[in-house]
C-alpha cells in the first residue's frame, strides 16, 4: 500500500504503518482504552493523528485510511473486515485528541521561553506527543531533564494510587482533568463562603461528575451553594493559571498549601497553585491528579446536589456543563 505525496515519503510511510496496526488490532477485536492492548491502540491512533496533523487536516480521517487497509488485505484476510464496525469510535478518538491537540499547541505559543517544566506539563495535561514538541514547535530544550520529569511523576502516582488517590480518580482522561482542576476551586469557594474550617474529606470523580466530601457542620443553604457555584464560575471565567511545583512534604505545608484530611504523604509532592495574571493566589494545594492548564478550560460549574454523610461531613456533587 502506498500513500503518494510530493516530496519526502518517508512520513507518510510512517503514517501507513500505523494505520496498518490500528486496522489489525481493531480486527482483534481491541479498542481503545488505558489498558493492555487498548492502551497500545490509542497511543497508535495518537501517533497516526500526529502525523496527519504534520502534513495538514485534509488529509483523510484515520477510520477512512483504515478503511483503504482493509480493502487490500480482505481477500486474504476476510476477519480484517470487522475494523469497519469500529469506525465511529475511530472518528470519536481522532476528533477528541485533534480537539486537545490544537488547544495544546494555542497555550503553548502564550509561552515565553518553555521550560523542561513547561513540556512536562503539556505532557501531563495534554497528553501532547514529545515529537510534536520537539519536530514541530521547535524546542530545543533539554529532552532528558523532562523524561526524568516524567518517571518522577509516573512513581509519585504509582505511590498515590496505593493510598489516598485509590479509587479518587476514574482515569486520566480531559473531562476527568477538568472535574478534578474544578474541585480545587470548589474547596477554596467553600471556605471562603463557608468558613476556613471547611477541608477536603474526600473526592471521587468520574467522566461524568465530581463527588467532593468536606467538614462543614450544617446543611448548607440555597443561597450559599448559589454563592459557592457563582465563585467558581467567576474564577473560571477569569481564565486563571493552574502552575505546578514539585516540593517536600515539609517545604509544601510551610508554604500554605491545603492537604487532604488524614492522607498520607509521599516526602516529595506536587503542589498546585491557581492565580490570576497578576500572581495572587486563590487556591494552593498538595495534589497528586492530573490539572488542566487554565480554569478557562472548564466550562460551566453546576452543582447538582449537597447532602449529609454524617455528623460533621457534608457531600457535593457537581458536573461541568
Amino acid at each position: 500500500m502506498s500513500y503518494q505525496e510530493e516530496g519526502n515519503k518517508r512520513p507518510f510511510r510512517i503514517l501507513a504503518d500505523h494505520i496498518r496496526a490500528i486496522t489489525f488490532l481493531l480486527a482483534a477485536g481491541v479498542f481503545p482504552s488505558n489498558k493492555a492492548q487498548g492502551y497500545v491502540l490509542r497511543r497508535l491512533i495518537r501517533r497516526a493523528v500526529v502525523q496527519k496533523y504534520k502534513h495538514g487536516k485534509k488529509l483523510r480521517s484515520v477510520s477512512c485510511l483504515v478503511g483503504r487497509v482493509v480493502e487490500v488485505y480482505k481477500v486474504v484476510y476476510p476477519k480484517i473486515e470487522d475494523a469497519l464496525k469500529a469506525r465511529d469510535i475511530l472518528d470519536r478518538e481522532e476528533e477528541g485528541f485533534m480537539s486537545t491537540l490544537e488547544r495544546a499547541i494555542s497555550q503553548w505559543e502564550k509561552i515565553e521561553n518553555p521550560g523542561e517544566e513547561d513540556v512536562f506539563n503539556f505532557v501531563t495535561s495534554y497528553g501532547l506527543p514529545l515529537e510534536i514538541i520537539q519536530e514541530e514547535l521547535g524546542w530545543k530544550g533539554d529532552f532528558g531533564k523532562v523524561k526524568d520529569l516524567l518517571a518522577h511523576h509516573k512513581e509519585l502516582s504509582r505511590t498515590a494510587s496505593k493510598g489516598m488517590f485509590k479509587g479518587g480518580l476514574a482515569g486520566q482522561s480531559e473531562k476527568i482533568k477538568r472535574l478534578h482542576t474544578a474541585t480545587h476551586l470548589l474547596h477554596q469557594a467553600l471556605r471562603i463562603i463557608l468558613g476556613e474550617h471547611v477541608l477536603q474529606m474526600g473526592s471521587n470523580i468520574t467522566e461524568q461528575r465530581l463527588r467532593f466530601d468536606f467538614s462543614h457542620p450544617r446543611k448548607m443553604t440555597e443561597k450559599e451553594l448559589a454563592m459557592v457555584e457563582n465563585l467558581v464560575n467567576g474564577k473560571i471565567k477569569e481564565g486563571l493559571a493552574v502552575e505546578r511545583e514539585e516540593m517536600s512534604l515539609e517545604q509544601a505545608l510551610e508554604s500554605g498549601a491545603l492537604a487532604l484530611f488524614r492522607a498520607r504523604y509521599p516526602s516529595r509532592v506536587s503542589v498546585y497553585t491557581i492565580k490570576d495574571k497578576k500572581g495572587k493566589v486563590f487556591s494552593k494545594e498538595i495534589c497528586l491528579g492530573p490539572h488542566v492548564m487554565n480554569t478557562s478550560e472548564l466550562g460551566c460549574f453546576r452543582i447538582e446536589k449537597e447532602e449529609s454523610l454524617g455528623r460533621g461531613t457534608r457531600r457535593i456533587k457537581a458536573v461541568l456543563e
